[in-house]
């Protein structure tokens, strides 16, 4: 009876994971790599290098420049700045969240969406 339960859920779990696995490939497909964003943008990087997001242990290196801006693939054919997310485009409120995605986790940012800044629609870049 147990080595039956097991076999469908290994039936299960394989079939779940044929279900998802293109969707993750293909959405990981969607990141261009900052190598690519350095072709354009070698200036943004080379300053980016010194600022604490990308000395600082949570980065996350392998999505690079896309893990605040979204995928950058589209971007890196079109040129077009439309394919990327701008933090000058966001609302406050679209613009903390993005920051909040990552800093959500350290203590300090814990009440940060009950705090006066976004209760007041000012958002994280209009100071860091």
């Amino acid at each position: 009876m147990a080595g039956m339960r097991s076999g469908r859920m290994v039936a299960i779990g394989t079939a779940i994971l044929l279900l998802v696995a293109p969707a993750l490939a293909e959405e990981e497909s969607d990141y261009a790599g900052a190598e690519m964003c350095a072709v354009c943008h070698d200036d943004v990087i080379e300053a980016f290098k010194l600022t604490p997001h990308a000395t600082g242990h949570g980065w996350d290196h392998e999505k690079g420049c896309e893990a605040c801006h979204g995928s950058g693939a589209a971007h890196a054919e079109s040129a077009d700045p439309a394919d990327l997310v701008l933090f000058r485009d966001l609302t406050p409120q679209e613009s903390s969240e993005r920051c909040l995605a990552c800093h959500r986790r350290e203590e300090r940012q814990f009440n940060t969406r009950r705090g006066i800044h976004h209760l007041n629609q000012v958002a994280c870049t209009a100071c860091h």
